[in-house]
């Protein structure tokens, strides 16, 4: 069994271009439910910070999609089979994932790395967590 990983990567290519934009975002702020005035009130703070101080105009959503991949397997549309580690002993780094993009390791793969996803269920989802 294959792990899929998402990473800022696959956010920021696949989910971002594909029109998870900074206006759909905020009609997720509005959303004027308790699970909506939660999910503003966790959300606020980290989605003005990108929006005013990193000044992105996107709404990176890679938890949510980490989220919607455990819990339907549909919505990977594309993944690549890579090595994975997470490096300890400071050879490459220290404590942090380490992918082998190029099989320069020569070890067989054990995790998907997400390429691409079902964006248009990835929103219902988000949009369907938020009704009463």
């Amino acid at each position: 069994m294959f792990v899929s990983i998402t990473n800022e990567n696959s956010c920021a290519t696949d989910f971002l271009i594909s029109s998870l934009l900074q206006d759909w975002f905020n009609s997720l702020m509005e959303v004027d439910t308790p699970k909506g005035k939660f999910y503003r009130a966790i959300n606020e703070f980290s989605a003005n910070r990108k929006r005013h101080v990193m000044k992105l105009p996107e709404f990176y959503a890679c938890d949510p999609v980490a989220m919607a991949l455990a819990l339907e397997d549909s919505i990977l549309l594309e993944a690549d089979r890579k090595f994975c580690d997470v490096e300890l002993w400071g050879e490459l780094t220290r404590g942090q994932m380490v992918i082998d993009w190029t099989n320069k390791m020569g070890k067989e793969a054990n995790v998907d790395i997400v390429t691409k996803i079902d964006h248009v269920r990835v929103k219902e989802l988000m949009e369907d967590m938020l009704k009463e």
